[in-house]
């Protein structure tokens, strides 16, 4: 004790001289101390120690293999039930966060030293457990600081987890999923350019799926390939910021992969109503949504990647339905079932794919200048279903089903085949609901507002045809159009309301009074938006993660479905669909530049 507190002591010193506290010193002293070090004769675990006196003696490269020993004695004795792991002052004993903090700067050696120590053990076979408790503390130290990983990442840590699945000669099911969780805790909180240039992914990711994607036909899978599952969307996921991408292409044309999320879309699609009684807690019910999350991030990546290289229009028709892609994908008519049959997570998951998909072809459209290549009766039926779920409870699930039917409804200006809104009562419908639900008094909160909000997005796509259907005008009459105005402040205005205006405007929907009265809103709406400016740049609320020492196939799940649905794609250009205060500022602007170019032309 005595010598540990010796050494605390001299390291304290040692690092106020690095704080501009000029302390003179004596190199052959401070060798003795080194000494003393190297002979285990001092404790990193048995007093209290302040964080200068810790961060000083990460920083010796002298001491680096005893730390390393003082490290895994650590590791050893670690509490994982444990929860209080904050700081409260700078005299403290060693735990989980103020190893985390060394980890996550690069002023020392604490990344390298836990590095270097995961080497040591995987060449000392023999020494599982110390293996399996190691991979814990860092999973957890990466949990409570993701900044940890950027340091972890640059010492090589896939590198040596690489090293674990091609030189170990066997893994433990204990020690393959600590690896697994370290692995995801680390995919998901590393910043893209970190891995942009570590080729390891690649072969660590090949491992993961021989280990553990079935190469049979399966349609249920258990919970490490689940887990597996979760980690390959992630790089998925970061393959359309410019990281992870020859990793991806790995797993896009998997071919075990493919096989397997073609088999377990065609047994669900195959139940029909008994979908729905296949939820996220069955089997086949969690397997299916983990398969299109998977399909999902898939699509992102194709194109993010592999531009020009799909042809998306082939979704929609296939002269060999049965025949299975060349990648991962799921066709239009399956998501389609998916969609309609499913329980509510796999409506989220399907109405997600299905909007990436629609993307596509809108953007391949217009690009190629290409006609749709698909029969009115196909389209008709695809838009039969999406318009049965414009009123669903999950409001991202109403929205993405609006925003397929508004591209299937631009679509029309592309083609003379088809006439879609020929006889469409329903979609007429829809927008009658909507507009006497706006009109109607003391409705129009905020969240009302918002839940009209898929609907709003039909009535622009068909505003955006090249013909508009006589009876819109019947529907947003002087009286309609005059009674949502009323209830329209600068509190509830959303950027979907504002561009309907746009569309009125420009359609010559609008009267002069009309028009004064939107002017009065938008400068009231304007004051608005600076003041609160502010709280709009703030960051998100981070998403959250898995916890460490165990795995939940539940949370995955859930990091998952937050994770594509704050990233989803939304054509912001095509449809008009903006969300946040800077956007609404946009439209602001946006509905002003009409009113001048439109000047006049109200009725």
């Amino acid at each position: 004790m005595t010598v540990t507190r010796l050494v605390n002591l001299y390291s304290l010193l040692r690092g106020l001289d690095n704080t501009n506290y000029p302390i003179h010193y004596s190199r052959e002293a401070e060798e003795i101390i080194f000494q003393l070090i190297n002979n285990d004769e001092w404790d990193l675990l048995s007093a209290r120690i302040h964080t200068v006196s810790l961060k000083w003696l990460f920083q010796q490269d002298d001491v680096i293999n005893s730390l390393c020993h003082q490290t895994l004695k650590f590791c050893r004795s670690y509490n994982f039930e444990e929860t209080d792991i904050i700081i409260e002052n700078n005299n403290q004993t060693v735990n989980v966060q103020t190893l985390a903090e060394l980890v996550s700067t690069e002023d020392n050696y604490g990344a390298r030293i836990f590095v270097c120590l995961l080497t040591q053990l995987l060449q000392a076979e023999s020494h599982e457990r110390d293996a399996v408790c190691v991979l814990n503390v860092v999973a957890t130290m990466v949990h409570a600081y993701p900044t940890a990983c950027e340091q972890l990442s640059l010492h090589g840590i896939a590198t040596t987890i690489r090293s674990w699945f091609y030189l170990s000669n066997s893994l433990s099911t204990t020690t393959y999923m600590s690896i697994l969780i370290l692995v995801f805790n680390i995919l998901s909180s590393v910043h893209p350019e970190t891995l942009s240039a570590d080729q390891s992914w690649v072969a660590v990711t090949m491992k993961m799926m021989e280990y553990s994607i079935p190469p049979d036909k399966v349609d249920i899978l258990s919970d490490e390939s689940l887990f597996v599952i979760g980690i390959l969307s992630l790089i998925l996921h970061l393959s359309t910021k410019k990281t992870l991408e020859e990793t991806s292409k790995t797993i896009l044309f998997n071919t075990s992969i493919i096989s397997m999320v073609n088999t377990v879309v065609c047994a669900a699609s195959s139940k029909g109503h008994a979908l729905v009684d296949h939820d996220e807690g069955t089997s086949t019910g969690e397997t299916l949504i983990f398969l299109l999350l998977l399909h999902y991030f898939a699509f992102k990546s194709l194109h993010a990647i592999l531009p020009g290289f799909v042809d998306w229009q082939s979704f929609l028709v296939s002269t060999k339905p049965s025949e299975p892609l060349a990648f991962i994908g799921i066709r239009c008519h399956d998501l389609c079932r998916l969609l309609h049959f499913g329980s509510p997570a796999i409506k989220i998951a399907a109405s997600y794919s299905l909007l990436e998909l629609f993307n596509r072809i809108s953007d391949q459209i217009n690009s190629n200048h290409e006609e749709l290549r698909c029969t009115v009766g196909y389209l008709m039926s695809i838009r039969s279903i999406l318009e049965g779920l414009v009123f669903y409870n999950d409001l991202r699930v109403a929205t993405n089903c609006c925003l397929c039917l508004s591209m299937i409804l631009g679509w029309e200006n592309l083609t003379n085949k088809t006439k879609l809104l020929e006889g469409s009562r329903w979609c007429r419908l829809i927008i009658e609901e909507m507009t006497v639900s706006f009109a109607a008094p003391a409705l129009a909160s905020q969240s009302f507002m918002n839940k009209q909000s898929p609907q709003v997005l039909i009535a622009i796509a068909v505003l955006k045809l090249s013909t508009i259907p006589q009876w819109m005008r019947s529907v947003f009459d002087s009286s309609s159009i005059s009674g949502i105005l009323e209830n329209l402040t600068a509190s509830n205005l959303s950027s979907e309301i504002l561009v309907l205006f746009r569309e009125l405007l420009k359609s010559n929907f609008l009267s002069t009074e009309q028009i004064a009265t939107i002017n009065q809103i938008l400068q009231e709406c304007r004051k608005r938006v600076y003041t609160n400016n502010a709280q709009d740049d703030l960051p998100n609320e981070a998403i959250k993660k898995v916890f460490t020492a165990s795995y939940d196939t539940g949370d995955i799940c859930e990091f998952l479905i937050d994770l594509m649905t704050s990233e989803a794609y939304i054509d912001t250009v095509s449809l008009g669909f903006h969300t946040g205060s800077k956007k609404l500022f946009e439209e602001i602007e946006m509905f002003y530049s009409s009113l001048s170019v439109d000047d006049g032309g109200c009725r």
